[in-house]
């Protein structure tokens, strides 16, 4: 009877460990331990860490290590209520999480903002909000990357096929990648870059042997003080951005994108436009690059022409460059207008009349649909709003009209 007892309390605890725990942690210290990496420490792969509302700092609850567990680490409120401030300085620098240790998807931050994050930004450092060694693929859901600051990667750096989804990278800086940098084969989807800083990609730099996937996708508002104000994309590398929007970013050498050194990058469906270059385009490549657009806009740059590029290939199937202060349809492009589906034609966005999507289409838009019917949609966005008619009539003909 005694080992049948003994028998059954080991079964016992042996199903208590396999099931997951949920831990929580304050920013007062209160719940179920006193700092973010005690809780992480004593977690077990399938367990969860849940932030309550408040703003988190000092040690314990910065540079977390997961310590290669399969955990996720949450918040309550979501990333306007739980931040991680990192209070990082040049004298006194700190990140907000590293994943160093092999993590692969089921390491998992979910809802937190980390902001504040500072690593040597010209000593070669990588990831000022969050770090991920080249062996390690986290994934990263509904978070903000605010003000943080590295060599590479602002806001986020590394991480092989990190998984990323509807974060926003806000106002961080780097040399290389102001808001993400070096994540070579990355999912990104969802996510927005806006008034992010960078030498080179003040959005995105993209290095190396890579292939990226970003698929609804802002970039607004970006710096690079030398190429690439959203995306900086370089030697060997083949990203591939499907209804992507790129608006408002500004740099000498590329205002939306610059590519160099036999890259191929695709884009499917996307829209350029009010990005400024004061040297070459809105696009710019060379040193053998073979570029690829499909079913994308680029319209109403503000300085710089379309498309500048030199040693390398363009080829252009139903796309739309149009007002662009630099000219549309010149240089490498000049003999694809007026075939495989290319015009160019005012895109007639929305603007003010749909303000939450003002790249929106006009209904009588010649980047319709119903007005394109062999392309199909050409842009990232559908059509948003109604172009009024208005018909001659008398005020005769109005007054029968509401006659008794």
């Amino acid at each position: 009877m005694v080992r049948i007892a003994l028998a059954c309390l080991a079964v016992l605890a042996s199903a208590s460990a396999a099931f997951p725990a949920t831990f929580t942690v304050a920013p007062d210290g209160t719940g179920d331990f006193p700092t973010i990496q005690a809780a992480l420490d004593a977690s077990a792969s399938g367990d969860v860490v849940e932030l309550a509302d408040g703003v988190f700092t000092g040690d314990g609850n910065r540079d977390l290590d997961f310590l290669g567990k399969a955990l996720t680490l949450r918040s309550l409120g979501g990333p306007a209520a739980c931040a991680i401030d990192c209070e990082g300085s040049e004298t006194d620098q700190h990140r907000g999480i590293v994943f160093q240790n092999d993590e692969g998807p089921g390491s998992v931050v979910e809802g937190v903002t980390i902001m504040h994050g500072w690593v040597d930004a010209y000593g070669g450092t990588y990831g000022g909000g969050i770090y991920c060694a080249d062996d390690a693929s986290p994934t990263i859901r509904n978070c903000v990357l605010h003000k943080n600051q590295a060599a590479y990667g602002g806001g986020m750096c590394g991480g092989a096929y990190s998984e990323i989804s509807g974060c926003a990278f806000v106002e961080n800086e780097a040399v290389r990648g102001g808001g993400l940098g070096r994540s070579p084969h990355a999912t990104i989807t969802g996510c927005s870059f806006t008034g992010n800083l960078g030498t080179y990609g003040g959005g995105i730099y993209i290095r190396s042997s890579c292939s990226p996937t970003l698929t609804d996708c802002l970039f607004e508002g970006n710096e690079a003080s030398h190429s690439g104000g959203a995306l900086h994309i370089e030697q060997h590398c083949n990203p591939v951005l499907r209804r992507c929007t790129l608006t408002g970013n500004s740099s000498p050498i590329g205002g939306a994108f610059d590519v160099s050194i036999e890259c191929a990058p695709i884009l499917h469906n996307c829209t350029l436009s009010g990005n400024s270059c004061a040297y070459t385009g809105t696009v710019s490549c060379y040193e053998y690059c073979v570029l690829t657009f499909e079913n994308t806009i680029i319209a109403h740059e503000v300085e710089g022409q379309a498309v500048s590029c030199y040693d390398s290939e363009v080829a252009l199937l139903c796309c739309d460059l149009y007002g662009n202060a630099g000219g549309d349809w010149v240089g490498y492009v000049a003999d694809q207008l007026g075939s495989d589906g290319n015009i160019c034609e005012d895109p007639l966005f929305c603007g003010d009349e749909n303000p939450s999507a003002p790249y929106s289409l006009h209904n009588s838009s010649p980047c319709a649909p119903a007005y394109n019917p062999s392309c199909g949609l050409v842009g990232a966005w559908d059509v948003g709003c109604c172009a009024t008619s208005v018909a001659e009539t008398s005020w005769g003909a109005v007054k029968a009209t509401y006659a008794p």
